[in-house]
């Protein structure tokens, strides 16, 4: 910003305002610097995280295990009513656009959703085409290999932003079919019965918690 005053008719003063000069340089750099961070994660390589049995694992170092996440399928591919996947589509966008939104609200920027339907019928497939559209890692997470509450805020805690937190009621409801699992682990003394709370987990979703690691996440319930 330049401003000026007229000492007399043959003299101008000039005077420079360095402090506008310092604002519009620092709000320049923290556009490049968000900018630079976009495409860090644009280009970064997704994953696919599971939680692990701490109880069989010699890992300290995180609750979590992944491999690399290159799953085809988008909401192109997804059999689906236009109508309803318009709808999907149009309030992942919102929500993706929405930070200042939720931060003038006082609501981490977070969302959840639940999917209802027998086995088959392509919830994970939705949760997967959803994570390709918006860049998401996808955190898998297996409820009945977590041993109490405690453990349940640490494995959460260690779960990062721009992620989906997908727990499957499918896979509880399939014990019957493990038999030879539980006899193995029957015979390994492993057999503790998890002590989650059903309070222990609203307090994450949208208690104290919820707030407390990291921001653009989403919720998934199926």
């Amino acid at each position: 910003m330049v401003t000026y005053c007229l000492v007399d008719t043959s003299k101008t003063l000039w005077i420079m305002d360095f402090g506008a000069l310092d604002h519009m340089t620092e709000s320049y750099l923290k556009h490049i610097l968000n900018e630079g961070k976009e495409i860090a994660i644009r280009k970064r390589q997704r994953k696919l995280f599971t939680n692990i049995n701490e109880s069989t694992s010699f890992r300290k170092s995180s609750s979590w295990t992944h491999i690399e996440f290159n799953h085809p399928a988008t909401f192109d591919n997804l059999a689906m009513e236009k109508s309803q996947k318009e709808l999907i589509l149009n309030d992942l966008i919102h929500f993706s656009k929405a930070k200042d939104y939720y931060k003038k609200i006082g609501k981490p920027w977070k969302r959840g959703y639940l999917l209802y339907g027998p086995p088959g019928t392509g919830k994970s497939t939705m949760v997967v085409a959803i994570a390709n559209l918006l860049e998401y890692d996808i955190y898998d997470f297996e409820l009945t290999a977590v041993k109490d509450n405690t453990q349940l805020r640490r494995l959460l805690i260690e779960t990062s932003s721009k992620s989906i937190i997908k727990q499957d009621k499918d896979k509880e409801d399939k014990g019957e079919e493990k038999d030879e699992i539980k006899k193995k682990m029957k015979e390994e003394g492993e057999t503790k019965k998890s002590e989650v709370t059903l309070s222990g987990l609203l307090n994450f979703i949208d208690g104290i918690w919820s707030a407390c690691c990291g921001e653009e996440r989403v919720m998934y319930y199926i």
